[in-house]
């Protein structure tokens, strides 16, 4: 915003009134910005969720991102958030080591963690790692991942799911977008 001011009581008080009108405008302005940044974000973050998880499938429509703006009295603060819009739950048959029997075992999955930090060997300091081996099962290991029985005594071979990592690619999108979407959405 540039203001033009003669050193007349007029051209102060025109002034004045113009400041104020900006800063009326400014959390309506807040608000824009970081909406129409968090669009950028999200487009950027859902297109790295539709992409297949290895042997895991597409679990994209599990995943929503968006934006929350808080509102306090001198500040406002814009979150992009991506969260899980339901949990995966996987379950499989091991054998106890100690009795020899095969026991159910079972556990809640998030979907978004998946996507951005990755499973099994790829979950190692995000990058492709080695696993330690499984004694409890003859076949664990093999092919650098493990393998394991589903309920219905059908074996699988996972070696866990590559990140994709929707949220940091959001990020480093927005961060490229900031000053341009700030000079749109400012000017005056």
């Amino acid at each position: 915003m540039k203001l033009r001011i003669k050193l007349t009581e007029e051209s102060i008080n025109n002034a004045i009134k113009e400041l104020e009108r900006y800063k009326a405008s400014l959390p309506t302005k807040m608000d824009l910005f970081m909406r129409r940044l968090s669009e950028s974000g999200i487009q950027v973050a859902e297109t790295f969720t539709q992409v297949q998880l290895d042997d895991m499938g597409t679990l994209g429509y599990l995943v929503e991102f968006s934006c929350e703006i808080e509102h306090g009295k001198n500040t406002t603060i814009g979150y992009f958030v991506g969260k899980d819009k339901a949990k995966y739950i996987s379950q499989w048959v091991v054998k106890d080591p100690n009795t020899g029997v095969e026991v159910v075992k079972s556990a809640e999955v998030s979907p978004i963690l998946f996507y951005e930090f990755g499973a099994g060997v790829y979950a190692i300091d995000g990058h492709r790692g080695t696993f330690p081996s499984d004694t409890a099962s003859e076949n664990a290991n093999k092919e650098g991942g493990w393998w394991y029985k589903d309920l219905d005594g059908e074996w699988y071979h996972s070696v866990g799911t590559q990140p994709t990592q929707p949220m940091f690619h959001a990020w480093e999108d927005m961060k490229k977008r900031i000053k341009k979407i700030g000079k749109e959405v400012f000017k005056e």
